[in-house]
């Protein structure tokens, strides 16, 4: 076992922590909008609130850690087109989560507080909270895949 293995591993297992936490959140959000019960979406962005802080930030910072690490043992330079991609990505991950997914996710629970969770700018908020939690997903996916790919433009 070599320190590259073991960073490897654990860019692997952050990846994995954020992408597919990201991916089954969305397969909840759909399902909880389709189950005709507003209270399911308001559980689930209370859910999606708690579990970014603790679960999706420490990946994040243990994919970029990680992956700085690997790049350097192999002698990538920081002007690699798959690395500026996947740290692009991340800093945009890193910026929406605490500019506008944490904070819509409190005003949206105030509304459901107040309003009930048929509450009808908490359902629309909602919606939006889970369109920009959508493109971020597809974004770590490009990020995913310009990781594995490598290209080079």
């Amino acid at each position: 076992m070599t320190l590259f293995s073991l960073l490897l591993l654990g860019h692997i297992l952050g990846t994995v922590a954020l992408v597919g936490g990201a991916f089954m959140l969305q397969i909840l959000a759909v399902l909880a909008s389709r189950s005709g019960a507003p209270a399911e979406l308001a559980v689930l962005a209370r859910q999606a609130a708690w579990i970014g802080p603790r679960v999706f930030l420490p990946a994040a910072v243990l994919i970029v850690v990680s992956g700085l690490l690997m790049a350097s043992q192999l002698g990538y330079g920081l002007d690699e087109p798959f690395l500026l991609v996947g740290l692009g990505v991340i800093g945009v991950a890193a910026v929406t989560g605490p500019a506008f997914l944490a904070p819509e996710s409190a005003r949206i629970s105030r509304l459901i507080a107040a309003g009930g969770p048929g509450h009808a700018e908490a359902r629309a908020r909602l919606r939006r909270l889970f369109l920009v939690s959508r493109i971020e997903l597809l974004l770590l996916v490009v990020a995913v895949a310009g990781m594995v790919l490598k290209p080079s433009f």
